[in-house]
């Protein structure tokens, strides 16, 4: 795996729960196996567009760091979701 400044994808994906605090009014929990290369995001309360736009956020981030991530969405409603990304 490649890492930005030190940094490995599993280890930023924990920082984007607070990332969520700071720039929406949503929330964003995370759960992480890095040993099987699998993170659930639940979003709640983001309502924009959280099974398209925000995939596409999750899908930079891998390959920013030089992953092939997919992403599979969960809707539960026009504002929640739950995100499966592997990579």
């Amino acid at each position: 795996s490649v890492r930005l400044g030190g940094v490995e994808l599993a280890s930023a994906l924990r920082v984007i729960p607070a990332i969520y605090r700071n720039v929406s009014a949503g929330s964003c929990e995370i759960d992480i196996d890095a040993k099987k290369r699998i993170a659930i995001a639940r979003l709640r309360n983001i309502w924009d567009w959280p099974d398209a736009w925000q995939v596409g956020l999750f899908e930079g981030g891998c390959l920013a760091f030089r992953e092939v991530g997919t992403v599979r969405v969960r809707l539960h409603s026009i504002c929640d979701a739950d995100l499966e990304i592997k990579w």
